[in-house]
């Protein structure tokens, strides 16, 4: 077992944001029941868990939801990724205020934020299906869920479903992408139809021409190293503008500068509650009796 890196993932989305339960729960239900499970190296798995506690108390819990800290069992029936959650329930809250303004603008009744989840979740289930069951994972996992809230969101402002379906799901959905492992829904093709968008079923990567050489150039004219197994070249060539800044050095000044500003706003609120907290402490905890 490669716990390294299964213990990463662990920590990283269990602790660090929402997701579903984590590798020391599962492996323990499975043994239990009786299925043969490799045994977890503990050592390794706090070690790497010290290392990502780190992170977390550096910078990374800044930008991190209190309530995605906790796992939420809402989250396993519609099969969406655990590592997606976190920006996901930040999403949800943009949103919320979207469809609530429009709410109030209608005299309609305000949506909670228990509300919210359990509609995209039902409609990522009845998407899923209708858009051919594309594997849930990175990329087709956003796409499966920017279309069910997107759905959602038009739907709760009395326009139809599927009104608007972003250009790379429209790509996932004409089979850009390799052929989905289902078919399309009636209602899909007919949508793909009145758009006037033509199917893909020749080779995906056809779409991809290889331009790793265009970017190996451009590295060697700006003197710099392509890494390791090339892993600075790939990296260039899926991010350009992002790695551009990165080298630029613009990139750590602007994280660094927001870092700054989260730990200001953190401290400005955690000062704010802190009197409020201390009201609600037995007067033995507050050392004052």
């Amino acid at each position: 077992m490669q716990v390294a890196t299964t213990s990463m993932w662990t920590w990283n989305h269990s602790h660090g944001g929402t997701g579903h339960a984590d590798l020391l729960t599962v492996q323990a239900m499975l043994k239990d029941t009786g299925y043969k499970v490799p045994e977890i190296n503990m050592e390794a798995y706090m070690k790497v868990r010290s290392m990502i506690q780190e992170f977390m108390d550096d910078f990374l819990g800044l930008y991190i939801s209190p309530k995605n800290r906790l796992m939420n069992s809402l989250l396993i029936a519609p099969g969406l990724p655990g590592g997606m959650m976190g920006s996901l329930m930040a999403d949800l809250e943009k949103n919320l205020e979207s469809i609530n303004k429009n709410n109030i603008k209608n005299n309609k009744p305000l949506m909670s934020q228990d509300q919210l989840p359990i509609k995209l979740f039902d409609e990522v289930a009845y998407v899923w299906p209708r858009v051919g069951y594309p594997p849930l994972v990175t990329p087709f996992s956003q796409y499966v869920k920017n279309l069910a809230l997107m759905n959602v969101m038009q739907m709760e402002k009395g326009k139809a479903r599927w009104s608007m379906i972003a250009d790379d799901i429209w790509d996932m959905i004409l089979g850009k992408a390799g052929r989905l492992p289902g078919p399309l829904a009636p209602e899909i093709i007919e949508k793909a139809k009145a758009k006037g968008r033509e199917f893909f079923t020749g080779n995906p990567q056809d779409n991809y021409p290889d331009a790793l050489d265009k970017y190996r150039k451009m590295m060697n004219e700006k003197q710099w190293e392509t890494g390791e197994d090339d892993e600075e070249l790939f990296e260039y060539a899926m991010h350009p503008a992002q790695y551009e800044t990165y080298r630029s050095g613009k990139a750590k000044v602007e994280f660094l500068a927001d870092v700054a500003k989260k730990k200001r706003l953190y401290m400005k609120r955690a000062n704010r509650l802190l009197p409020r907290r201390q009201a609600r402490l037995p007067c033995r905890q507050l050392r004052k009796c």
